[in-house]
């Protein structure tokens, strides 16, 4: 009797482990199912419904927008009689550098401050000079340009053509997608890329000169074009 009594108990407790086993499969496999089915109605349903509403089109306005914002267009600036006047004589307002011993007085063009401000906001800026290094990195320091254009964006003299005497400009030479660079400069015939020349007044130290405004104008208009020389 004891012997059969063990038995049972035993044979009850194996039932009891078994259905508690079994009941614990069944839930671990409702819980699955039931997470499966989140799963796919937030990343299979939901989510691609909130890009169709949320993400314009790839040719809507917008969108053209951010792209080109993404990669700026680099606009190079030439320096004397573009930003600057210099003279050997003190001027007002001049500041002053000393280039192979010899003492040059230097003025900033007027608007020069809300000029660089605006144009680096839609452009990379760069320096393209047919001065020498050391004079043009004076330059750059005094006018306070070192922030927005650092030493890898300035190209001097030797990135020039020498032609009979004169330094000729050719912008191919720093940027090969000739689409989406500008130069800046008061002398665009000795530029060899004209379509990628932005002229601009001579400056000779004259008060109350506006020619930063108005170019700034006409790169607004050039930020966003596909190419550049189109509207040159």
């Amino acid at each position: 009797m004891i012997i059969k009594q063990e038995l049972e108990n035993i044979s009850f407790y194996e039932k009891l482990a078994f259905y508690a086993l079994a009941i614990g499969e069944f839930a671990i496999l409702l819980l699955y199912r039931l997470l499966c089915l989140v799963y796919y109605c937030i990343f299979r349903l939901f989510l691609p419904l909130r890009d169709v509403i949320r993400k314009p089109s790839p040719s809507s306005p917008f969108q053209k927008l951010k792209s080109q914002r993404r990669s700026k267009k680099i606009l190079l600036l030439d320096l004397d009689g573009t930003l600057i006047y210099t003279s050997p004589r003190p001027m007002d307002k001049a500041a002053k550098i000393s280039v192979n011993g010899k003492t040059i007085f230097v003025n900033k063009r007027p608007n020069l401050e809300k000029f660089i401000e605006e144009a680096h906001k839609m452009y990379t800026l760069g320096v393209y000079t047919s001065s020498i290094e050391d004079y043009a990195d004076k330059i750059v320091k005094i006018i306070e340009l070192e922030k927005v254009i650092p030493k890898k964006m300035r190209f001097y003299r030797n990135n020039c053509e020498n032609v009979r005497g004169d330094y000729r400009k050719r912008v191919s030479k720093i940027e090969a997608d000739l689409r989406n660079v500008l130069l800046l400069d008061n002398r665009p015939e000795m530029v060899a890329d004209r379509k990628n020349t932005l002229g601009i007044r001579s400056w000779n130290g004259e008060e109350g000169d506006e020619e930063l405004l108005r170019s700034l104008e006409k790169l607004r208009k050039m930020y966003l074009c596909d190419d550049v020389r189109m509207h040159l």
